[in-house]
């Protein structure tokens, strides 16, 4: 059952189904809900397949592709949807529970596989916070949790750990976005801070330094709300 488990798994990574990815043809509503299923389905087999010694190694390495999946996917049917939609809420909502079960027993099952494939999943979530342009997508306020939670799991002593949290930061800093967003990015940071503890999370972004003088010219200090 497993090994069939990991090959429909494979399969679905590799599909594009065309109610899922379709764009303008049919009702909103209907695009929105193929999506959503297509994704929960996606899921669904990826926290099987982990679940499994014998098929652990699979799901690790096709973990971060259904992440790829799931972000296209959470984007607004049509591009001028100012509203965007519940996607990306009820599809992430799901990958959090994925990474507090399924990837967690993973870190102790096979500590070496659950470091590779962390940060294969880092790589692909932390693209929505650091963008080109610079502006984040608010689509995507669902994932800042699922950031947290995947950081909490790592050693945070590397280079694309280090500039996620420090991307989370800016943008929280940011004076042009809303205070909704505000709220989500430091319920990010007050879960990341329960995981891992104070005292780590002063010493990884270097407290002191970011807290220096010449931060503190800024009326008010911009890392105050830390």
């Amino acid at each position: 059952i497993n090994a069939f488990s990991s090959r429909v798994l494979a399969s679905l990574v590799q599909a594009r189904p065309t109610l899922a990815f379709r764009e303008g043809a049919a009702e909103i509503d209907l695009l929105e809900s193929g999506r959503t299923i297509y994704g929960e389905i996606l899921l669904s087999s990826t926290q099987r397949v982990l679940s499994s010694r014998s098929t652990a190694e699979i799901g690790a390495k096709l973990l971060p592709m259904v992440l790829q999946h799931l972000i296209a996917l959470s984007r607004p049917v049509e591009a001028d949807d100012s509203e965007g939609n519940d996607i990306a809420e009820t599809l992430f909502a799901e990958v959090s529970q994925l990474f507090r079960v399924q990837l967690l027993a993973l870190s102790k099952d096979n500590p070496a596989l659950h470091d590779s494939c962390s940060h294969n999943c880092l790589r692909v979530l932390k693209s929505v916070v650091t963008t080109n342009d610079g502006a984040f997508d608010e689509t995507y306020t669902p994932v800042l949790k699922c950031l947290a939670l995947l950081l909490q799991q790592m050693e945070l002593d590397r280079e694309d750990e280090l500039q996620c949290i420090k991307s989370l930061i800016d943008l929280r800093c940011d004076d042009s976005i809303d205070k909704n967003l505000q709220r989500h990015v430091e319920d990010a940071f007050a879960s990341l801070i329960q995981g891992i503890g104070l005292e780590k999370f002063w010493n990884v972004i270097d407290f002191p330094k970011l807290c220096s003088k010449k931060s503190l010219k800024a009326v008010p200090n911009q890392y105050s709300w830390l």
